[in-house]
């Protein structure tokens, strides 16, 4: 896990999302996978936690390693 208080990495990684006046400046939502300092899998969940919550994250590892 990571903090990104004031976005600066948001802001690199272009996941920046303006909330207007209510939430301001935020970072979307998104997972990734990252094994030996190598980012094997990266989702962006524009629509809520469907893809970047940790059943589905889990899931998905499980399933290529099964494979």
């Amino acid at each position: 896990m990571l903090s990104d208080a004031d976005t600066s990495y948001s802001r690199k990684i272009e996941l920046e999302v303006d909330e207007g006046i209510e939430g301001g400046i935020r970072c979307s939502r998104f997972a990734v996978v990252i094994n030996d300092l190598i980012v094997e899998n990266f989702w962006v969940d524009p629509s809520g936690v469907n893809l970047s919550r940790a059943e589905a994250v889990l899931e998905h590892i499980h399933q290529e390693r099964s494979e």
